[in-house]
């Protein structure tokens, strides 16, 4: 069974010194009367009807002794405005506050809302444009990053020996065996680490 967040109706605050002066001057039935016309008070979110019979219902009153607590509790402690209905001050008072917390809880959770959809957007947008921004970026730099392979050169043909100085400086310029000389693949893969990095700030001056 589901979770169902209470109604924040059903608890009220009580300072228990002030409700003991309230009700001082009420009997034992006339404070079990008044206790539960603040409990259909506080349900109902507004004051009570003005209907005699029906607050007596409410009540639960229904001999003559409850029915004249009745009476005598909407006496002390309820007032009946314009509009008919019975009206308790701090019944009113609390309903005000609570109304307040509500429209609080609200206004906080719209603004979390927003803000997470506002996050999501701006993720969406940077995954889109990084995406889209690489292959531009590829296409104008004219090449993709690609693993630097040296070729396999086939085995040479043995040569006499000669001084360690003079193969070192074929080696660079390629005279011993086939396929690019040692300085050109040097040359070829400085080339490509350029590039790369302008591809890298290239990239972060974009997603920035």
């Amino acid at each position: 069974m589901a979770y169902k967040k209470p109604d924040v109706t059903q608890y009220v605050l009580v300072n228990l010194t002030e409700h003991r002066l309230d009700v001082a001057d009420l009997s034992a039935t006339e404070r079990g009367i008044y206790e539960t016309l603040r409990v259909v008070y506080f349900e109902r979110k507004t004051a009570l009807p003005a209907v005699r019979e029906e607050l007596y219902r409410l009540a639960g009153a229904y001999d003559k002794r409850e029915r004249k607590a009745v009476d005598t509790v909407l006496a002390k402690k309820f007032a009946q405005g314009v509009d008919g209905l019975w009206h308790n001050e701090r019944c009113d008072a609390e309903l005000a506050r609570i109304e307040v917390k509500i429209e609080q809880t609200r206004a906080a959770g719209r603004a979390s809302a927003v803000a997470r959809r506002g996050n999501e957007r701006s993720t969406d947008v940077q995954r889109t444009l990084s995406s889209k921004e690489v292959k531009e970026v590829n296409k104008e730099i004219g090449t993709e990053e690609k693993q630097f392979q040296v070729p396999r050169n086939t085995p040479a043909p043995p040569k006499e020996e000669q001084p360690v100085d003079k193969v070192g400086a074929e080696l660079l310029d390629g005279d011993i065996g086939s396929g690019p000389s040692l300085r050109d693949l040097m040359r070829r893969e400085a080339d490509q680490r350029a590039q790369q990095a302008e591809r890298r700030e290239r990239l972060r001056q974009l997603t920035c």
